[in-house]
């Protein structure tokens, strides 16, 4: 079985609802039986966290660590 990641151990990522946008270190994946989606395990400081892909974005968000939320427009 091959296992293939998006994102590689020691990358710095940012999770997409944390309103700090505290940078993490990817330190770990994790795959389970008949999943073809890795865990990772993040460092930020001296904790750790386990997030599935969709929580990750590989740039800081700006508007989230601000506050600011995204407006919708309406046609």
């Amino acid at each position: 079985m091959i296992f293939n990641s998006l994102l590689d151990l020691g990358q710095i990522v940012f999770l997409k609802t944390d309103e700090d946008q505290r940078a993490r270190m990817i330190t770990k994946l994790s795959y389970s039986v008949g999943d073809t989606k890795p865990l990772y395990y993040l460092a930020c400081g001296s904790s750790e966290s386990a997030h599935y892909e969709a929580e990750i974005s590989t740039e800081k968000n700006i508007q989230v660590a601000m506050g600011i939320e995204a407006i919708e427009e309406t046609i």
